[in-house]
């Protein structure tokens, strides 16, 4: 290459070019594609944790059985979850639960009592607990303000 910067060949800018394009094709690809690697295997990694937690958070698992389930340990989900959507394992599933509460709520006819059985709470009180310290608002009183909602459209 230095060579080539030196010479007088009329041709030696694209030489040189041709050159240090091989070189970075040799040095620096090989890295890019295994970081490309990497964060792929991470992201159907995080797709897999979200799929699983999205279809079991009914049954309220821990988040040793979710890991447990989808072969990894309790801080490779927790990492994974933080590193791709900003909380925890455990925020996911509470978050996942209180939209489904909040649809039901909001559109279904089910009672409260119905709703927590629904969402793998065992009683109304720990439903509604989970709920008010996610919402500031009662799930009857939820309800209620939506249906006022409603009327008013």
């Amino acid at each position: 290459m230095v060579q080539e910067f030196y010479s007088e060949f009329e041709f030696r800018t694209e030489i040189i070019r041709s050159l240090l394009r091989s070189v970075l094709l040799k040095t620096i690809v090989p890295i890019y594609k295994a970081n490309a690697k990497q964060v792929q295997l991470g992201v159907s990694d995080f797709y897999r944790l979200k799929s699983y937690t999205d279809e079991h958070f009914r049954q309220r698992l821990s988040v040793a059985e979710i890991a447990l389930s989808i072969g990894k340990s309790v801080k490779q989900v927790d990492k994974l979850a933080k590193d791709n959507a900003g909380i925890s394992v455990k925020e996911l599933l509470d978050e996942r639960a209180l939209i489904e509460a909040k649809l039901q709520l909001a559109f279904s006819q089910y009672s409260i009592t119905d709703i927590t059985e629904q969402l793998g709470f065992n009683e109304a009180t720990n439903m509604t607990k989970f709920f008010k310290r996610h919402t500031d608002v009662s799930p009857k009183d939820f309800r209620q303000l939506c249906r006022m909602g409603l009327r008013k459209s």
